[in-house]
């Protein structure tokens, strides 16, 4: 098996969030901020057989980065990372299920609270300006809110609903990939 770029950049993104990942048999990835205030869920094209645990996703996407056209083949235990024609590999162990920090349900995303359209160069200028003010909250507020706001992006939601967020780095990080985006008040998520 090969991870497109889509579903390396899917992971790289969730590692963002969370460094480790339980991968379950099928074409879905989900993970979970070890805080449980950021829930992120995608559908790729590659599809898994078994059950994996990876506990350092970034170390995992430079071994698959290192190689020039990875294949990916899975064991009960390890997989092997291999380049294509070439006797160059790498045994890559998986992590014990129980000290993953992953979703132990499937969530149900309740209607969206704000629907918005965030352009990747106003995320940026965003994720600047967080950096730059040492921002430690980020509001998303509907375009009933107060006028006083950068209109970095654009969108509708509730009359007065704000959405402050301790973690911010963590929400922006969140926000990557698709420029359109859902926010939702979350209930019980639950994790391992």
């Amino acid at each position: 098996m090969q991870l497109n770029k889509v579903t390396h950049d899917i992971l790289k993104n969730f590692s963002e969030i969370n460094t480790n990942i339980l991968i379950k048999p099928g074409s879905e990835l989900n993970t979970i901020s070890t805080m449980r205030n950021i829930f992120a869920k995608a559908t790729i094209t590659e599809t898994f057989d078994n059950e994996f645990g990876i506990y350092d996703l970034n170390e995992f996407l430079s071994v698959v980065s290192s190689l020039d056209k990875p294949q990916l083949t899975l064991q009960d235990k390890y997989m092997t990372i291999s380049t294509e024609g070439s006797k160059s590999k790498a045994k890559y162990f998986y992590s014990d299920p129980s000290v993953i920090v992953s979703p132990t349900k499937d969530v149900n995303m309740p209607e969206s609270d704000i629907n918005f359209t965030l352009s990747e160069s106003n995320l940026n200028q965003l994720q600047k300006m967080a950096a730059i003010l040492k921002a430690p909250d980020l509001a998303l507020i509907g375009e009933k809110g107060p006028e006083a706001v950068i209109p970095l992006a654009t969108g509708a939601g509730n009359a007065g609903f704000v959405s402050e967020q301790k973690q911010t780095n963590e929400l922006l990080r969140a926000l990557l990939g698709s420029s359109d985006k859902q926010v939702s008040r979350l209930a019980d998520i639950g994790t391992s």
